[in-house]
């Protein structure tokens, strides 16, 4: 599971995704969102934490991070303003609360994104892509894509995609490419271009740098502009959708952060209504936005990093404890008890049981000036 962090996107790109949206409500797309009622207490179980051992390397934001099937991987990573890389990786065995140092080549990039898939760290950056086998370092550059510029990779349930804009220029209109890779033709399959035009320019070209949130939620590929628009891309039928925006009942939607949880994707929102500033969770099933309204209090949405499990999101600040909120209800809880508190972007994994928290930047003060480097969150059974 990858972190998101934010883009800045202009108005046109937002509203012009609203109109195509608009066209497209005549198949089926509608928007299911109801105002929740605020929860003024948490009223029910939020899980339990424990401190992870410490990590033979150095804690950082941005790693390649992603479950092997027993072990979470965490790669390379750079630093808060991405102009520094790290090189050196590492390995967490929940079972054990057990690390070791990861055989990785000694390179890195402070954009680097990626997924792990069949236990491969696949990673792309300045738009070439590679497969590292964390068992014994060694690195395979993948072929070049051809059509668009590579920009980013996430990992479904069968095989690795690549997205990025098929054109950067200011002047052509910019659309969104996509393909698959094939490791045993050691070839990149092209899938449908998404057209764009000059005004929807500026969202596509966003995925060139790392701050665009792509994200697979089981049965789709959304690309996410922080205003509260998404594209779908379906695998199985390789057709682009444009999903309904994401809207506050009560309020105007400032900013969003988004992650999966269960099959859902997740939006926690920042929203103004009534001459304040509130917080609620959209949830998107495949044909029908959510709105829950939430008790939780966040001093810079700009440092809010979320991650999705289950039921749950959890957030992280810089400045303050964890939250968990439970996503059909909206319930919140601001967890004091947590082994971690005041973190930005860090590294999350979730292994089917546990969510793994591991570096970032954590906040350094007078009472903590040695912030333990990670932590292990266990939701409820069931």
């Amino acid at each position: 599971m990858e972190i998101n962090v934010r883009a800045r996107l202009p108005v046109a790109a937002g509203v012009l995704l609203a109109l195509l949206f608009a066209a497209s409500c005549g198949d089926g797309i509608q928007n299911d969102a109801a105002a929740g009622e605020p929860i003024a207490a948490s009223s029910i179980d939020h899980g339990v934490w424990r401190e992870l051992s410490e990590a033979p390397i150095g804690t950082r934001p941005y790693a390649v991070s992603g479950w092997s099937g027993s072990e979470a991987l965490f790669w390379a990573g750079a630093n808060l303003q991405r102009d520094f890389a790290n090189t050196r990786g590492a390995a967490y065995d929940p079972a054990s609360d057990s690390w070791r140092e990861l055989p990785v080549p000694g390179w890195g990039h402070p954009g680097l994104t990626g997924s792990v898939f069949e236990g491969q760290l696949y990673v792309a950056a300045k738009g070439g892509a590679s497969r590292i086998d964390p068992s014994d370092g060694s690195a395979t550059d993948l072929p070049h894509v051809r059509g668009f510029v590579l920009a980013t990779l996430v990992a479904t349930d069968r095989a690795v995609w690549g997205l990025g804009p098929t054109n950067h220029s200011d002047e052509e209109p910019v659309g969104v490419g996509i393909a698959r890779y094939e490791r045993e033709a050691d070839a990149w399959i092209p899938g449908p271009v998404f057209d764009g035009t000059p005004e929807m320019g500026s969202l596509f070209r966003d995925l060139l740098f790392v701050e665009q949130p792509v994200l697979w939620t089981g049965s789709e590929i959304i690309v996410w502009s922080h205003d509260g628009h998404g594209l779908s891309f379906d695998p199985m039928t390789e057709s682009w959708r444009v999903l309904p925006p994401l809207i506050v009942p009560e309020g105007t939607l400032v900013n969003s952060e988004v992650a999966v949880a269960g099959a859902r994707l997740v939006a926690l929102v920042e929203f103004e209504g009534y001459g304040t500033t509130g917080y609620g969770v959209g949830s998107w099933d495949g044909e029908t936005w959510t709105w829950r309204d939430t008790d939780i209090a966040v001093t810079d949405f700009e440092t809010v990093t979320i991650a999705g499990v289950r039921d749950w999101i959890v957030v992280f600040s810089p400045d303050q404890p964890p939250y968990t909120v439970h996503v059909p209800t909206g319930d919140s809880m601001r967890h004091d008890d947590a082994p971690i508190a005041g973190v930005q972007a860090p590294n999350v994994v979730w292994t089917g049981d546990e969510l793994v928290i591991w570096g970032g930047a954590p906040t350094r003060t007078d009472d903590n000036p040695n912030p333990p480097g990670g932590a292990v969150w266990i939701p409820p059974s069931g």
